[in-house]
């Protein structure tokens, strides 16, 4: 049952990412948007999964085309984004997903950047930080 609503669910956003117009620094206002249409072009460059790029695609078209639409959204997204940059969010430095993803040349494991962030967590005494770093 969870995976048939799952394959609607990313059938729903692939078709969103071809119904809505591709939103671009042409065709959009603010500032902030521009930041997050060259984010999204960055990111789907390294994404090798088809079927699942399309759905994020839709996924960041849809909440790009949000953004840049109404003030609404974009006030909340922005207190959203700054909470994130102020919080303890335990975010490993060049970590990239390890299955269908163009890496860059030289950039380490998953694996080899979290044994290094959880060694110096635990060498700084960021206990709360090392549950998240273990697999």
């Amino acid at each position: 049952m969870v995976l048939a609503t799952e394959r609607v669910v990313v059938m729903a956003l692939c078709l969103i990412a071809r119904i809505l117009p591709k939103p671009t620094r042409n065709n959009t206002n603010k500032f902030n948007t521009h930041l997050l249409i060259d984010w999204r072009d960055e990111f789907l460059s390294h994404e090798e999964c088809f079927t699942r790029r399309k759905a994020i695609e839709g996924i960041l078209n849809y909440a790009i085309f949000k953004y840049d639409s109404s003030n609404f959204y974009s006030d909340r997204a922005d207190v959203l984004i700054d909470k994130l940059k102020k919080s303890d969010w335990v975010l490993v430095s060049g970590k990239t997903p390890d299955r269908f993803w163009k890496k860059a040349q030289g950039v380490k494991s998953n694996k080899e950047l979290r044994q290094n962030a959880l060694v110096e967590a635990l060498n700084n005494r960021e206990f709360d930080k090392v549950l998240n770093l273990i697999d």
